[in-house]
């Protein structure tokens, strides 16, 4: 095989890796509409998470107190991630101390935490003629919309 179709088959092995997402249309999404938002310390993800939301136009209302929660939106590395999911049964993370940007959509439903989505995606690398052009928060955001969409029959 010769370097170009090796380089790029090397290329998209690793982009199917980035952006592998874990998702299933839980109907467990059905009907809700308040989203918690955890990104830790950084404030410029939450803002692009709630700019993202308001401008799907499905009515999603943000609280700042968790137990006010439906749906729970956790964005950052893994130390995010593991907080949010410590609670889930059977639920572990790869590596909390991880630099890849991870995802998580849980479902707050009839007292109970129900996983949804796990999403992750390597830090925006820019890569040959804008593979990676759209930042790792804008595809998450994007796969949530879709699930959830799915899930109140909006698809």
């Amino acid at each position: 095989m010769n370097k170009p179709l090796l380089s790029l088959a090397l290329i998209l092995a690793f982009a199917s890796l980035c952006f592998a997402q874990n998702s299933f249309v839980s109907p467990d999404l059905k009907g809700l509409k308040k989203v918690y938002v955890d990104t830790g310390l950084d404030t410029e993800s939450r803002k692009d998470i709630i700019k993202n939301l308001e401008q799907s136009s499905l009515g999603f209302e943000i609280v700042d107190h968790i137990e006010s929660a439906e749906i729970l939106l956790g964005f950052g590395t893994g130390k995010v991630i593991e907080r949010l999911t410590r609670k889930l049964e059977g639920f572990s993370i790869q590596d909390p101390s991880s630099r890849t940007a991870e995802g998580i959509v849980i479902a707050h439903v009839g007292g109970e935490d129900r996983f949804v989505l796990q999403f992750s995606s390597a830090p925006e690398s820019g890569g040959p003629a804008g593979l990676f052009k759209d930042k790792p928060i804008t595809n998450f955001m994007r796969e949530f919309v879709r699930v959830y969409k799915k899930a109140n029959d909006l698809e």
